[in-house]
């Protein structure tokens, strides 16, 4: 389990360290959080648009592990066939430097997680509405036939 943790730290130092620089139009703002895929999700305006968007980026060794970056392909590809409004829109995708990265667009005013941090307990009306959201996107993708592998409070939007 250290040696796990330790990766871990690593990794977000890594993650930590990349903030300030920009990957071809996107200038990172601040670290979201790191992925247990290996990659990492930041906050980035669109330079030229300075537009808020979402990055999400594959460090180049997990790219070389086995399946990696194919799973992180069809991931990109599998949101971009996706238009609903509890669903974040794919706004572009390329590589830099051995980076592959998609840009999504960016949640606001806050993810559940944040709200919840914040907030604390939701109300019952507050939840039912959540509720609402989250069912209606995962019939969406269910008609597309896709599965989202990586619910959690950090993926769900918030505009309560």
């Amino acid at each position: 389990m250290r040696i796990e943790r330790e990766g871990a730290v690593s990794r977000t130092l890594e993650a930590q360290s990349l903030v300030g620089t920009v990957i071809c139009k996107y200038e990172l703002l601040s670290l979201i959080e790191t992925t247990g895929d290996g990659a990492a999700l930041y906050k980035a305006v669109q330079v030229g648009l300075e537009r808020a968007v979402a990055l999400k980026l594959l460090f180049p060794e997990e790219a070389l592990k086995e399946g990696k970056l194919l799973r992180f392909q069809r991931e990109q590809q599998a949101t971009a066939q996706l238009n609903h409004g509890n669903i974040v829109t794919v706004y572009d995708s390329g590589v830099q430097d051995g980076y592959h990265y998609y840009v999504t667009e960016f949640l606001q005013p806050q993810s559940l997680r944040d709200r919840i941090k914040e907030c604390g307990p939701l109300s019952s009306a507050d939840i039912s509405k959540i509720g609402q959201d989250i069912l209606s996107a995962f019939a969406y993708t269910h008609e597309k036939r896709i599965l989202h592998g990586n619910v959690s409070a950090n993926c769900i939007g918030c505009g309560l």
